[in-house]
């Protein structure tokens, strides 16, 4: 075989690959994992993961993660680190007085902290092409132009960049704090970087594409879990 006819069959497999890959739409993406379908209740951490993106990835508080692994902040990992993605069997005794205390305060934390109390702002303005569902979409997709501007919804920390979630495309993850996170996903570019320190309404990224609609797909998590963002962000 001579080195065209080589570099022809290598070709034609090559697009035999492609047009046999099985197709992605947006309906498979953005939702959170079944930790039930899983064969083992362990991460092993990849090259570019971070403790938020896990925690992102299967639904569950960033926070929480670093307990049940005894990870402090600021919450570094190793590549082929093993994350427990499951609370560990391990039993405490308290005294009565104890269990009371640590349930009126953690009730208290969560019922003073409303909707209402937190400044949200549309990341970007456009019309409302999915809205949210805990089946098949864990956030909003908001039509816009390629490169059009992506700004903040809210104050904090970039967390998390990168396009190692799946589904989710170039992905950026802000803390706002320790009970909310938002995220841009699928972007054309990223203007942020990880680490910086964010104001509400600033650039951050530029729009990109998911599938064959333009347009930016946005989340917030409250405690790990996908929250509708139409119940946050004001009336358009």
């Amino acid at each position: 075989m001579s080195f065209l006819q080589l570099i022809a069959v290598v070709f034609l497999l090559s697009l035999a690959a492609i047009c046999t890959r099985e197709p992605t739409k947006p309906s498979d993406h953005y939702v959170v994992k079944d930790l039930t379908a899983k064969l083992s209740n362990d991460y092993i951490v990849q090259k570019g993961d971070s403790l938020y993106a896990i925690g992102f990835r299967f639904g569950i508080d960033y926070q929480k993660l670093a307990e049940w692994n005894q990870i402090e902040p600021p919450y570094w990992l190793e590549e082929g680190q093993s994350i427990h993605l499951l609370q560990p069997n391990k039993y405490v005794r308290l005294k009565p007085n104890q269990v009371s205390a640590n349930d009126k305060q953690s009730g208290s934390n969560v019922n003073n902290i409303k909707k209402t109390d937190f400044d949200w702002q549309w990341p970007l303005k456009g019309k409302l092409l999915r809205g949210f569902s805990i089946e098949d979409n864990n956030g909003i997709d908001i039509a816009a132009k390629m490169g059009q501007p992506v700004y903040a919804a809210a104050a904090g920390k970039v967390v998390h960049i990168g396009d190692n979630i799946l589904g989710y495309g170039n992905i950026l993850i802000i803390k706002h704090n320790d009970m909310y996170l938002s995220a841009y996903a699928n972007n054309h570019k990223l203007l942020a970087k990880l680490g910086d320190d964010i104001k509400k309404g600033q650039a951050i990224a530029e729009v990109g594409s998911i599938g064959d609609k333009v347009c930016l797909h946005f989340e917030i998590r409250k405690n790990g879990n996908p929250v509708n963002p139409i119940e946050y962000l004001p009336d358009k």
